[in-house]
């Protein structure tokens, strides 16, 4: 028979066993132990329920056999509250619940421990507290404590390393299970007494002049010139010249030749300093001239020139007229900027010039009629001096017209002159109107409505003119370069189909052919539309070229050939800023100032782009 009977806790029966039972976590490998009294005479056995905390639910964790009256609850974490109550039970019923009864499984907790090795001697302190070895070397700490232990050499020994378990190994250990670390101390080692002087040699010109650095640190003589060091320390000297001066060797101790020292008895050791002047050539390859500053060289005539060493010296490349400058090569120095030169040793420095097959830039100025004219291809306005200014042409006031009107290799300027369909062109490329023996006149080729085009139209002789006519949509071309359009049979005639208000013609040589051909840019989309086939008809982007995006609305549209591949390729104009964006590489798209080319401050809104090998 079940009587309903209650069990009864005592704190003093529950016990916490610590141990490491398979592949549990020590979080995992605590106990707690119950015991119960047991009233009963009939009972099958006894129900074990549990919960975690006295607000979880209980579930049954056990069951034992008559008469057992104690049970260890091996499945319990570490800090943790646990809540119990007990039944008998027997095939007919159960009897009711025990008493509850709740208890934490306590914090495990480990040693660690502490000594010391070596040949010297020191002492060991810990954080959070506990240990201080030299007297009290070991500490018990709850699990997963980190304790972090501090070595300190005692006089005249120094602090090898920890030995031990794995995690001692930087100091810092994490309390897991018992744990046992060495540390090691070491006797100091004899040291020795560095001394360095500076020998100044004396010239008619002066005295060089420098200090000696080392490394380790210590010594900086100038100032501070003796250093003691341990024993088998090896010291790296470091001569430093000072400004004008260079290092000629060291003397002294036979060890302080090669400026390294070891340190195994007390040694001295001098370096000497002298006055130094290198010499900066420069070559030339191509036609050209440098010059430097501070002055010195001037290549034309004086390629060389002695300068005291720390001295920084420009050099400036300036293009022979149809050459152009390509970039340096030597002392560090790329590109077609300034080189700069700080001058350590002897050095030898090239300016490359090529012959120039680029197309520049320029512009024509319509409110006062000059011409600006990037004659050194350098992408900058650099005054009349190095470029090119032409003040009024001819006199009159037209749409500006650029070409090689004589088949020389070079441009010259020209204008379109409206309200009469007459043409001017500086035949001498002297920048001035010579009248028409001298220069060229064209009585009338175009309609006051026309836009002026000019172009090579056939593969050998001259740029010719042409005009696009606006009403028509057509371009009437000078082939015969006449000056005269008799009709379409004798010149040409060509139409793109795709032409829409508001597209402006371009020119160029698309292909390499030799021809120019024609082409359309359209500024409100940015699209450009170029005859690539030069049949002077639209077949379609698949046969010609489209470009979808290059330039903005208010930009103008020029076309040269950028790079000397003899390819003209697309650009624009932003007048309002100045700014040039030429597609250098010729990939119709726009791939930044990196790989593409921007130039910028070069005209002014109003200004009218032009473009040619002046």
């Amino acid at each position: 028979m079940i009587y309903n009977q209650s069990a009864f806790w005592s704190f003093f029966f529950f016990m916490l066993v610590f141990g490491l039972f398979g592949a549990q976590s020590m979080a995992d490998a605590a106990e707690l132990r119950l015991t119960w009294n047991d009233n009963s005479t009939d009972e099958t056995g006894f129900n074990i329920e549990r919960r975690v905390s006295s607000s979880g639910t209980y579930q049954q964790v056990a069951n034992v056999q008559a008469n057992v009256t104690s049970y260890a609850d091996p499945n319990v974490s570490y800090n943790t509250t646990y809540c119990y109550r007990v039944r008998a039970y027997n095939s007919s019923s159960f009897s009711g619940y025990s008493n509850e009864f709740c208890a934490m499984a306590p914090a495990a907790t480990f040693t660690v421990s502490v000594s010391r090795s070596g040949t010297g001697s020191g002492t060991v302190t810990s954080s959070p507290a506990g240990i201080t070895c030299g007297n009290d070397c070991s500490e018990i700490y709850a699990m997963d404590t980190s304790v972090t232990l501090t070595a300190s050499a005692a006089a005249g020994s120094t602090f090898a390393g920890w030995t031990g378990n794995a995690d001692c190994a930087d100091g810092h250990v994490t309390v897991n299970l018992d744990i046992g670390c060495t540390a090691v101390f070491s006797l100091a080692p004899a040291a020795y007494t560095l001394t360095m002087s500076v020998a100044r040699e004396a010239t008619s010109s002066g005295s060089g002049d420098g200090r000696i650095v080392s490394n380790p640190v210590g010594i900086d003589c100038g100032t501070d010139c003796t250093e003691t060091y341990s024993s088998g320390t090896a010291v790296t000297l470091t001569p430093l010249a000072a400004a004008n001066s260079k290092f000629m060797g060291w003397s002294g101790n036979s060890d302080c030749s090669d400026g390294s020292v070891t340190m195994n008895t007390n040694k001295g050791c001098t370096a000497t300093f002298a006055l130094n002047a290198v010499t900066l050539s420069v070559a030339r390859d191509g036609s050209g001239t440098v010059m430097s500053t501070p002055s010195g060289i001037d290549c034309g005539t004086s390629c060389s020139h002695n300068f005291v060493v720390g001295n920084n010296v420009t050099l400036q490349a300036v293009a022979d007229s149809g050459f152009v400058f390509t970039g340096w090569s030597g002392a560090g120095c790329t590109g077609t900027a300034n080189c700069n030169v700080s001058l350590s040793s002897s050095t030898v420095v090239t300016a490359n010039f090529i012959a120039d097959r680029s197309d520049r830039i320029g512009i024509y100025r319509p409110s006062t009629g000059e011409w600006f004219l990037d004659r050194n291809g350098n992408g900058s306005w650099d005054e009349c001096e190095i470029d090119l200014c032409i003040q009024t042409f001819a006199g009159t006031m037209g749409s500006p017209v650029v070409g090689d009107w004589t088949g020389s290799g070079s441009t010259k300027v020209g204008l379109f002159v409206s309200n009469s369909s007459g043409w001017r062109l500086d035949a001498n490329g002297n920048g001035k109107w010579d009248g028409c023996g001298a220069d060229i006149c064209v009585a009338s080729f175009g309609e006051m409505s026309d836009i002026p085009v000019v172009g090579q139209w056939t593969s050998t002789g001259q740029d010719r003119i042409g005009a696009f006519r606006l009403k028509q949509k057509k371009w009437l071309l000078d082939i015969n370069g006449d000056g005269m359009f008799k009709n379409c049979k004798f010149d040409r005639c060509f139409q793109l189909s795709n032409y829409t208000h508001g597209d402006l013609p371009v020119i160029g040589d698309w292909t390499g052919h030799g021809k120019s051909q024609l082409g359309l840019f359209r500024p409100r989309t940015g699209e450009w539309f170029l005859d690539g086939n030069g049949n002077g008809a639209w077949n379609g982007c698949s046969t010609d070229i489209c470009v979808s995006s290059f330039g903005s609305s208010d930009d103008l549209a020029v076309s040269g050939d950028w790079n000397g591949s003899g390819l003209s390729k697309i650009g624009v104009f932003r007048p309002a800023t100045g700014e040039w964006f030429l597609d250098f590489n010729g990939n119709g798209r726009w791939d930044g100032c990196e790989i593409d080319k921007c130039l910028s401050g070069y005209g002014d809104d109003g200004d009218i782009p032009v473009v040619g090998k002046w």
